[in-house]
């Protein structure tokens, strides 16, 4: 540990399956993210903002995936 890292992500896009009523999945698919690109540098405070529903929880689910 103490090293530090910087992550970088370019053109970022993730899509979901869609579900009908009873909570299977169809074919299609629903894209929630699509094109975002950053950087977090060690020791910085990053935050991610925007309107309910919009992925933010997903973005930080697909970090903590990441860091497994």
């Amino acid at each position: 540990l103490g090293d530090e890292v910087t992550v970088t992500w370019r053109n970022l896009t993730y899509d979901v399956p869609m579900l009908i009523k009873d909570g299977k999945s169809k074919n299609d698919l629903k894209r929630i993210l699509h094109g975002l690109s950053g950087h977090c540098a060690a020791g910085q405070v990053v935050a991610v903002m925007g309107p309910s529903g919009c992925g933010k929880v997903r973005c930080g689910c697909l970090c903590r995936v990441a860091d497994e």
